[in-house]
């Protein structure tokens, strides 16, 4: 597997995107549920971002957005160091359930990580 961190396009901003892009018959989005065997992924996206922003930022800071995928604890748990040292500027997690265990990440992050601006 290889990775890449996209420009967006617009003013050259370095974006990671995961998006679980399906719909229903109805045109609504439908969220990907958690499954055990996704947390290697997960651990392999937090050293990602790490070692991007060690090795690669350049001063450069992430936009990362997770869309309609479920984020339980056990993930929260598992990407939080990572987005608490990462170079990331702006978080974007949409409608991915937990929303307890969504508040307390947030925080923690936003406490540790003063590269973030924008959630």
């Amino acid at each position: 597997r290889m990775g890449t961190v996209s420009d967006n396009g617009f003013g050259g901003k370095k974006i990671v995107k995961i998006d679980f892009d399906l719909e229903d018959e109805d045109g609504g989005f439908i969220r990907a549920d958690h499954d055990e065997s996704l947390m290697p992924y997960w651990k392999e996206f937090a050293a990602a971002l790490n070692y991007w922003s060690e090795y690669h930022a350049k001063g450069e800071c992430l936009i990362v957005e997770i869309f309609y995928i479920e984020l339980p604890k056990s993930v929260l748990d598992m990407l939080r160091p990572a987005f608490e040292q990462s170079r990331i500027k702006h978080v974007s997690l949409s409608y991915n359930r937990h929303n307890g265990d969504m508040a307390d990440f947030a925080k923690k992050v936003l406490q540790a990580n003063h590269f973030i601006t924008e959630v």
